[in-house]
């Protein structure tokens, strides 16, 4: 999946890993809302904190010029569809996803008609 630029309140959806543009991954990103600083956040890449300004840009440019800024990864999401055979004999994917392989398994073999057949992953990543 392609990175897209850091945004503050896409990060604090959840629904986002951080990476700096170089690529490496930043754990325990931390918001200090508080900080009499300009730069606020605060995470671990490659076992060093480096700070960063709300816009994603780094404190640390010295080190490695922009190659530490913030970007946003989507994270990976797997939903689970049956797959079903019709009365007619043709193979068709339900529309319902389900979160688990599990959930989506015990709803389709409950279905009396049509035939359950399989359930399979889709996820959102793309290369």
């Amino acid at each position: 999946m392609k990175d897209i630029q850091f945004n503050l309140q896409k990060w604090q959806t959840g629904e986002y890993d951080v990476f700096t543009r170089d690529g490496k991954e930043v754990t325990k990103l931390t918001r200090f809302e508080t900080a009499r600083s300009a730069f606020r956040l605060a995470g671990v890449v490659e076992e060093i904190i480096l700070k960063w300004m709300e816009n994603g840009c780094c404190y640390q440019n010295s080190i490695n010029p922009k190659g530490n800024d913030l970007f946003l990864r989507p994270k990976v999401k797997t939903r689970w569809y049956n797959v079903f055979e019709g009365n007619d004999g043709v193979h068709f994917i339900n529309v319902n996803a389900f979160n688990t392989k599990e959930e989506a398994i015990k709803v389709g073999m409950g279905l009396p008609n049509p035939t359950y057949i399989k359930t399979i992953p889709v996820t959102n990543e793309r290369e």
